[in-house]
């Protein structure tokens, strides 16, 4: 009986494979085939900008000095974005500013949605919730600057939600710097094509 069973079921799920690649609207590309609708996380040329390879070149991949609120006292931090999708964000060792994590997707050529997580510690340094960041990120033509408007969102430790605030994160990107040694003269990269100093 279960010899007679098996081949039949092997081919049902052939078949079924068969008839829903042919259906309208499942699209290898995230486009709703035939219809004049943009899928969401589809480029206008058909690619899904939300795939590895468009996301690894995407302006955002990098290490970044962030500066999350407006507030003057607040310390910068360092957000680094990875071409698999996946963000760090490091902060001073300062009360109420924790490291976070989360992750990103490309939302254009040089936007992005990003959803960040930090964990937050009471008085005591116990557990005390956690602080979600809901962020849309824009990379400015010099591919150096981002702008991100983003919601903040806390949950405390008993499952209470503080309501939401607004503000604007800035960010610079780290640029990889020559090394100088201590006692020498600083020596600027030469131009391409321009012999180096023997």
């Amino acid at each position: 009986m279960i010899r007679s069973v098996l081949p039949i079921a092997v081919i049902a799920v052939v078949l079924c494979g068969a008839l829903l690649g042919r259906l309208p609207g499942i699209g290898v590309q995230g486009r709703q085939e035939g219809s004049g609708h943009q899928a969401f996380g589809a480029d206008q040329t058909g690619g899904s900008v939300g795939t590895p390879g468009a996301m690894a070149v995407h302006p955002l991949v990098g290490t970044w000095i962030i500066d999350v609120s407006t507030d003057p006292g607040n310390a910068p931090g360092i957000v680094v974005f990875m071409g698999d999708g996946t963000l760090v964000e490091l902060h001073p060792n300062v009360a109420g500013q924790p490291d976070g994590a989360g992750v990103w997707r490309s939302a254009g050529e040089r936007e992005a949605a990003a959803t960040i997580v930090f964990h937050n510690t009471d008085e005591s340094e116990r557990f005390g919730g956690t602080t979600t960041v809901l962020m849309m990120i824009e990379v400015d033509d010099t591919g150096q600057r981002f702008t991100a408007p983003y919601v903040l969102q806390v949950t405390a430790s008993d499952g209470s939600v503080v309501p939401a605030t607004e503000d604007t994160a800035t960010a610079t990107r780290i640029q990889l710097e020559p090394m100088v040694r201590p006692g020498t003269t600083t020596v600027s990269t030469p131009t391409a094509g321009t012999p180096a100093p023997s």
